[in-house]
């Protein structure tokens, strides 16, 4: 057998080996935790440098073969030392020896090429300026200025102290909560269950106006909450919608755009949003339930920003509907397949059960339930296929994890949290906008870079303190990095959602971004909100009267934004109507800014009412003619 079908091989067994090791484990532990999360390391680096061992065969490139070669060699005989003396190496942590120091320093190399040759060469860079931050700091002025620390002390902390660095809660996190929840993913994918979401947004799309366009909507949200990957979201939902889109009378850059940005918000978008909620459960402390609540209304905007964007465009240009085709009696054949798994999730999440149990018994339903029938039972090889295809996805989060522990132990070693925290403060004299603004700014490039997740991990950690300190609550800032790291997928220079969704449509790549901009204009508003109003994030401490107005006022914001970006209501708007709803927009950002203003409350309602007349008014006209 050829060395290629032999590493074919490999990696559907230890894919395999990984999902049944990791599932079993939820229900009967084999090792104590440092040696769970070490065996789910190793499995991670074997997934991610066998496949790219693989591909520099198959591209004939013998260096990067033979690098890669030795990395995973590295990789298991490093985790293998950890294994085999992690007592040891607990009890010497700071003070480890030259073996330590030599395993320590190679297997922190092996995580950083792990994460260059799985998501390029962003989170990789960023984590060689963090250790050389720590190692040379103490040569840089006041404030970033810290205490020498010693090499092999360093080493032992980031890499093989087996509580911090690589072994720390955030690699925890990744193999007891965020694999399963993959898998999960992973086997709606097998069992149809994500064609489930595209029949339901083509039916429901069917029913209201730019309906091939609000069903890449509805169906990119849904598909995109699973999978958490706005890349991959767009080629699997997209290259359907797209082409409907283009028949149905869209630009190829509008229906790019769309369907970019409808595929980036999924990570925001609740019950799992590809699995970003667990890793903000590792680092507020915060329960699921509680991250689940604050997700639902700045999602919904997200998307109401986009829906009534794609009906307003629609109406302006008169593109009517075209119907499509929906197999309705399938679309309640499949529903069981994804309504069912998640209300046992969230049913077994309530009870307070663990987050691994509550995806382990929703993998066991959805699986269950796929079998009976031919048409939802996959063959043995797409089972297979696709358990090894979360596995490798899953690994790509691991090995970020293991990365961010080291973002984090550095930051605990020199202390540059709050070191970035005086900067930024004496940059924007802590006034809170300001501070907001450059947090925005590192988020919208930090998404253009790396994955929204490690975006959102980054951002976090580095200035999520620095929000805190201006007083706001720590979901408050978790949920503004997370919410433009999700926006600067979309951001040019680089824009990777859109660079792939103009691939599918044949459209300009320039255009399609400058598209999802206009498209997402008030999503870069909406995280200002929420800073000064926690009712958007579910927190009703004025009483919920109070908070339910403060969503109201919020919508109307985000629908006035999106009527203003394209002169266009019930009818195309005039300067009159375009004059309210300036009003009515600079009300809504007063009532927010004043966190409860009755005068701005009264322009915002009168305004929005006036326009709401001339509109109904104007369209009536228009209708007679």
């Amino acid at each position: 057998m050829k060395l290629e079908g032999v590493l074919r091989i490999s990696i559907t067994i230890i894919g395999m080996a990984m999902v049944i090791y990791q599932f079993l484990g939820v229900f009967y532990p084999v090792f104590d935790p440092l040696n769970h999360i070490n065996t789910h390391l190793i499995f991670a680096l074997a997934l991610i440098f066998l496949p790219a061992l693989l591909s520099a065969i198959q591209k004939g490139e013998k260096r990067r073969a033979l690098m890669n070669a030795f990395f995973l060699v590295v990789a298991v005989a490093g985790t293998g030392y950890v294994f085999l003396f992690s007592v040891d190496l607990q009890i010497r942590t700071g003070l480890p020896t030259l073996l330590d120091i030599v395993i320590g320093v190679l297997l922190l190399a092996t995580v950083l090429e792990a994460n260059r040759v799985s998501t390029g060469w962003a989170l990789s860079i960023f984590g060689l300026l963090f250790l050389a931050y720590a190692l040379f700091g103490h040569y840089l002025p006041h404030p970033l200025y810290h205490l020498p620390v010693r090499f092999s002390r360093m080493i032992s902390w980031l890499s093989i102290s087996v509580t911090t660095g690589i072994y720390s809660n955030l690699l925890y996190i990744s193999s007891n909560v965020i694999f399963l929840y993959v898998m999960f993913s992973s086997v709606l994918e097998i069992t149809r269950a994500q064609e489930f979401f595209q029949l339901l947004g083509k039916w429901l799309g069917n029913r209201m106006r730019g309906g091939t366009a609000q069903a890449a909507v509805i169906s990119s949200a849904l598909v995109g909450s699973i999978t958490g990957a706005a890349s991959a979201n767009v080629v699997i939902t997209g290259s359907v919608t797209i082409p409907s889109m283009k028949k149905a009378g869209y630009r190829a850059e509008f229906a790019g755009a769309v369907e970019a940005i409808a595929s980036s918000g999924g990570l925001l978008m609740p019950p799992v949003m590809g699995a970003v909620a667990f890793m903000m459960v590792s680092l507020t402390g915060l329960t699921y339930n509680r991250i689940i609540l604050a997700a639902v209304v700045p999602a919904l905007l997200y998307y109401l920003s986009v829906g009534a964007s794609v009906f307003f465009h629609a109406g302006k240009n008169r593109i009517g509907n075209v119907e499509q085709e929906v197999d309705t009696k399938l679309l309640l054949r499949l529903s069981p397949l994804f309504v069912i798994p998640f209300f046992v999730l969230i049913v077994l999440l309530a009870l307070q059960f663990s987050a691994a149990y509550a995806a382990a018994w929703a993998l066991i339903v959805g699986l269950s339930l796929s079998l009976p029938r031919k048409e939802t039972r996959p063959t043995l090889k797409q089972f297979v296929a696709g358990l090894v295809r979360g596995a490798k996805t899953a690994s790509i989060i691991a090995v970020m994890m293991a990365l961010g522990g080291v973002f984090v132990s550095v930051m605990s070693v020199t202390a540059l949290g709050p070191k970035v925290v005086g900067v930024v403060e004496a940059f924007s004299h802590g006034y809170l906008p300001l501070v907001l603004f450059f947090t925005m700014l590192a988020s919208l490039l930090l998404g253009c870079a790396v994955p929204m997740s490690g975006g959102y991990l980054i951002v976090a950690l580095l200035v999520g303190p620095i929000l805190k300190r201006c007083g706001l609550e720590v979901i408050q800032a978790h949920f503004f990095a997370l919410y433009f790291s999700v926006i600067g997928f979309l951001t040019p220079p680089v824009a990777p959602a859109a660079l792939v969704a103009s691939g599918i449509s044949g459209g300009s790549f320039l255009k399609t971004a400058l598209n999802a901009i206009k498209l997402a204009t008030p999503c870069y508003l909406v995280p200002y909100l929420f800073c000064y109003d926690r009712s958007i994030l579910g927190e009703f401490g004025s009483g919920i009267f109070s908070g339910m107005i403060s969503i109201l006022v919020a919508t109307v914001f985000v629908l006035t934004i999106c009527m203003l970006m394209f002169d266009y209501y019930l009818t195309k708007i005039g300067w009159v109507e375009r004059g309210l709803g300036i009003l009515s927009a600079v009300g809504n950002v007063l009532y927010f800014f004043a966190q409860g203003g009755i005068p701005a409350l009264g322009i915002v309602w009168i305004c929005f009412a006036v326009l709401n007349i001339v509109q109904i008014m104007k369209a009536r006209e228009t209708r007679k003619n």
